[in-house]
């Protein structure tokens, strides 16, 4: 698996990049088992400097797998750890239902 985490408008963070990197590949690893697989996460403070108001934190995340399927979840909070947190749930609940299709193909449902 090769994994890549990219900071949009923000400094890299040693401990953020440690828990996205802990969520996304052990969940990609629990439901895909692919070593060829592609994740790529995007940590974005949507914030920019001028504007008032709460920040927002965005994640997004891309699996890419054989053979040539994406997944691509996004999910916005006013705090990292939730946009993460929330992010990784759907990839979750994505992955699951995606491996139960592969389940029911090879069994000719």
């Amino acid at each position: 698996m090769r994994t890549e985490v990219h900071f949009t408008h923000m400094d890299r963070s040693e401990a953020l990049e440690s828990l996205a990197l802990e969520k996304f590949e052990g969940i990609v690893e629990e439901f895909l088992h692919r070593d060829e697989s592609h994740v790529q996460i995007w940590l974005v403070n949507e914030k920019s400097h001028g504007q008032k108001g709460e920040h927002q934190f965005k994640c997004e995340v891309s699996v890419r797998y054989p053979p040539k399927k994406e997944i691509f979840v996004n999910k916005t909070a006013t705090d990292m750890h939730d946009a993460i947190n929330m992010t990784a749930s759907t990839l979750m609940q994505l992955l699951r239902d995606e491996s139960k299709k592969e389940i029911k193909k090879k069994h000719g449902h």
